[in-house]
């Protein structure tokens, strides 16, 4: 797994301590921002598709969600 996907997890796991991730991955890098697709499984529910978020990792460690009703490009195919 790219270094600042695992990160990513690692911070989406600390804040949301009752999700599972199931898998995570780099969808853009641009300039020194790197956006991290992470599909999550609310245990006792399986929803088809999974549920997401995009998550930026910024070059200083910094973490935010990207609203993707702003920013529809780093929408998933195929995903909730």
């Amino acid at each position: 797994m790219n270094p600042r996907a695992k990160q990513a997890t690692q911070h989406f796991q600390s804040l949301h301590l009752d999700l599972l991730v199931k898998e995570a991955w780099v969808k853009e890098e641009v300039g020194g921002r790197t956006y991290v697709v992470i599909v999550y499984e609310v245990p006792g529910r399986h929803s088809r598709p999974a549920p997401y978020k995009v998550i930026t990792v910024e070059k200083g460690g910094r973490y935010s969600e990207v609203d993707l009703e702003a920013h529809p490009q780093f929408r998933v195919r195929g995903r909730k």
